[in-house]
């Protein structure tokens, strides 16, 4: 799997939506930046697969890139489960804000879950005391 320093990142570079999840599936990756058009499964078919096998405590943040700058690509974007959208061509200083974005908004979900008390095994049931 050929790789590249983007921004600071390691980058894992596929060669369409079926690669994509195919890698996402090994596992270990902190986002996923994807362009809309690819071959063999398109970006909303790969987000849909992604969202759908995901478990209760994750959540990959999802990057979309596209050429098609119009608002009602983006709103089906965010509705397919997206987290942030992208129009070509994309500033370095865009992606880098949207890359910074989304690494801070999975620090602060793993605190968030972290503060959630763990469920007590047994039931305080007034009623049925």
């Amino acid at each position: 799997m050929p790789w590249r320093l983007l921004l600071g990142y390691v980058a894992d570079l596929v060669s369409d939506g079926r690669e994509a999840l195919a890698h996402w599936r090994e596992g270990n990756h902190a986002l996923l930046l994807t362009d809309l058009q690819m071959p063999n499964m398109d970006g909303y078919e790969l987000t849909t697969e992604i969202r759908r096998t995901e478990v209760d405590d994750q959540h990959l943040p999802i990057v979309t890139l596209t050429a098609n700058a119009l608002k009602s690509e983006e709103l089906r974007c965010k509705a397919a489960g997206m987290d942030n959208y992208l129009t070509k061509p994309v500033l370095l200083d865009h992606l880098r804000a949207t890359l910074l974005l989304a690494a801070e908004f999975e620090k602060a979900l793993a605190v968030a879950l972290d503060a959630i008390p763990l469920a007590e095994t047994e039931s305080k049931d007034p009623i049925g005391e």
